[in-house]
C-alpha cells in the first residue's frame, strides 16, 4: 500500500512527469500550472455596503482603477410582466479603489425614473458612467440619459437622430446592451427589437444614430445580443438563442465593421466543449484588455432546471483577426466580478480577491 502511495506522489511531481511522458503532455500540464490562484487583497464589501437585502442584486462597472457597485431594486411591471431589478430606481453605490485596496464611503442616490415601462443600459464613456433609459416594451427610443457624478445620476442632454422604432405588439419586450470596457468618444448600443439586431452609435457629445440593422442572412439564428466589444474598428457581438430556455452561443459571433456599416457571421474555432462552460446570457463580468476580451464567471446549467456558479475566467484572444478561447483562471471566489487592466477581481462578503488573467 505504501509503495502505491509513493508512486502516486511521484506521478503528480512535475519532475517525474518530465522523465516518463512526452513533451506535448508536459506542455499541457505547464499551461495548468500557469493558472494563478486568487489572492485576498482587501476587505469585504459588506464593511460599507449596508443594509443588504437577503438576495442583493448589483450593477458593477469599472472606471480606471475604481470598481463601482450599484444596488438594484425590484420594480413591479404589472401591465407587462413580473417586473425587473434596475439601478435607476435609486439606492446606494460603493466604490473599491484597486490602487489602495480600500473601500470608499457609501453613496446614496435618489431614483431617476418611476415609470413602469422603462429599461436601462449602463456603460462607461470618456472616464464616466452613463445610464441610458429606453422603453422596455412596445418600442425603442431614447427617453433620458444620466451621468454619474460620484454622488448621484445627473441628467445630460442627448440628441436622437433616428425615428422611434415601434413594435406591432405593445407588450413585446425590448432589450439593449452597450460595449464592454471603457470607451473613448464613441460607444455602441445593440438593441434586440422584434427579433432583429439593431446597432446604434452614441457619441460623447450625446448624439445617437442607427448604424445598421444586422441582415437576416448574417443573424440567421435570430440571435439576441448579450455582449459586445470593439477591437480594431470592428464590433464583436455575442448572442444567445431561444430554444429549451435561452442559450449563449459561445462559439459564434456577429462582427460589424463600424466604418463600412457591414456585418458578417464568424465561427470561433474549436468544439462546443472548448471555451467557457457558462450558458444562459454568458459571463457575469467582461472586460477588454489590449486585444483580449475577458469573460469571468457565469451560471452553468445543472440538470434540467438548476444552475451553479461557473468559477472560471476565460479570454478571447488574438482579436480582431483570430479569435480563440483560452482558460486563464479557475476556482474563483463567488461574488461580484470585475476586470481592471486585465486583472480579475471578485468582491465577496468574505473579502476582496484578485487574480491576474
Amino acid at each position: 500500500m505504501s509503495s502505491n502511495i509513493e508512486f502516486l506522489e511521484k506521478l503528480v511531481s512535475p519532475y517525474f512527469l518530465f522523465k516518463i511522458v512526452k513533451f506535448p503532455l508536459i506542455f499541457k500540464i505547464s499551461e495548468i500550472f500557469e493558472i494563478m490562484p486568487a489572492e485576498k487583497v482587501g476587505d469585504a464589501f459588506t464593511t460599507v455596503a449596508t443594509p443588504l437585502d437577503e438576495h442583493q442584486y448589483w450593477t458593477t462597472l469599472v472606471v480606471g482603477s475604481h470598481i463601482w457597485m450599484f444596488t438594484r431594486k425590484f420594480v413591479n411591471q404589472p401591465s407587462f410582466n413580473w417586473g425587473h431589478r434596475p439601478t435607476f430606481a435609486g439606492g446606494y453605490a460603493v466604490c473599491y479603489d484597486t490602487n489602495t485596496n480600500q473601500w470608499g464611503e457609501k453613496k446614496e442616490y435618489p431614483p431617476v425614473s418611476q415609470d413602469e415601462n422603462v429599461e436601462e443600459v449602463l456603460f462607461v464613456l470618456n472616464g464616466s458612467i452613463y445610464m441610458l433609459l429606453h422603453p422596455n416594451f412596445g418600442s425603442f427610443s431614447v427617453l433620458l440619459m444620466f451621468k454619474w457624478n460620484g454622488h448621484r445620476f445627473e441628467h445630460t442632454q442627448i440628441f436622437q437622430n433616428f425615428e422611434t422604432i415601434r413594435l406591432s405588439d405593445s407588450k413585446t419586450r425590448v432589450e439593449a446592451i452597450a460595449c464592454d470596457g471603457e470607451m473613448a468618444d464613441v460607444t455602441f448600443i445593440v438593441a434586440n427589437i422584434n427579433g432583429d439586431m439593431h446597432v446604434f452609435k452614441l457619441t460623447s457629445a450625446g448624439a445617437m444614430e442607427l448604424l445598421l440593422k444586422v441582415p437576416d442572412d448574417v443573424n440567421n439564428m435570430r440571435g439576441q445580443a448579450v455582449s459586445a466589444a470593439l477591437f480594431g474598428g470592428k464590433l464583436f457581438i455575442f448572442f444567445g438563442v431561444h430554444g429549451c430556455g435561452f442559450r449563449w452561443e459561445k462559439n459564434r459571433l456577429i462582427v460589424v465593421d463600424v466604418q463600412n456599416k457591414t456585418a458578417q457571421a464568424v465561427q470561433i474555432p474549436g468544439d462546443f466543449s472548448d471555451g467557457p462552460r457558462c450558458g444562459f446570457t454568458g459571463a457575469h463580468a467582461r472586460g477588454v484588455h489590449a486585444n483580449e476580451w475577458i469573460h469571468v464567471g457565469g451560471s452553468e446549467q445543472v440538470g434540467m432546471t438548476g444552475s451553479k456558479f461557473c468559477a472560471f475566467a476565460w479570454k478571447l484572444g488574438e482579436l480582431p483577426e483570430n479569435p480563440e478561447w483560452k482558460l486563464v483562471a479557475e476556482n474563483l471566489p463567488e461574488g461580484e466580478l470585475a476586470i481592471v487592466n486585465g486583472t480579475v477581481y471578485s468582491l465577496t462578503k468574505e473579502g476582496t480577491f484578485k487574480i491576474t488573467a
